[in-house]
């Protein structure tokens, strides 16, 4: 009878970790386009935040975007990029405009762009945008890739 050599545990899996690993990333990149109209919705003593959204995104990434205080009678634009882990799957890219909630207005600086996660920072969403990155990408396989994502947002109804 011959015996059948099981590898020892810790053994098997420093195998596993000795695998090659393989993690893409998806890096965007673009201009958010604030109309007017849009910049109107907010003010320094109800200031605004931009959030950037994937459908498909993965974790890892944020994109530093600046507070919206006080508007322009002209379209700002904002450059933005952000890396995460994933896939470059076609998805489509949002960016939203929400009020600040009057009990966060302490941790708004003006003048100052965020990347850290709002979260409970959040009230009403003013203004929305989007656009679709990687047309065509399916879900079959997984890639690194880059697209530009330029979005204008308008006033939600």
């Amino acid at each position: 009878m011959t015996r059948r050599r099981v590898p020892h545990l810790p053994t098997a899996f420093l195998l596993v970790a000795l695998l090659p690993a393989c993690e893409e990333a998806v890096t965007i990149s673009g201009t958010i386009t604030i109309p007017p109209e849009v910049q109107a919705l907010f003010s320094t003593e109800e200031p605004g935040k931009l959030e950037l959204w994937g459908t498909k995104l993965g974790a890892g990434g944020k994109a530093v975007l600046p507070y919206l205080c006080d508007g322009t009678d002209h379209a700002v634009m904002v450059s933005y990029q952000f890396t995460a882990l994933g896939c470059a799957h076609e998805q489509e890219i949002q960016v939203r405009a929400f009020r600040v909630a009057p009990d966060r207005l302490q941790d708004v600086r003006c003048s100052e762009a965020s990347s850290r996660p709002s979260g409970a920072l959040l009230g009403e969403e003013l203004a929305y945008g989007a656009t679709i990155i990687f047309p065509g990408r399916s879900s079959a396989s997984c890639e690194s890739g880059s697209a530009v994502a330029d979005v204008t947002l308008a006033a939600t109804d």
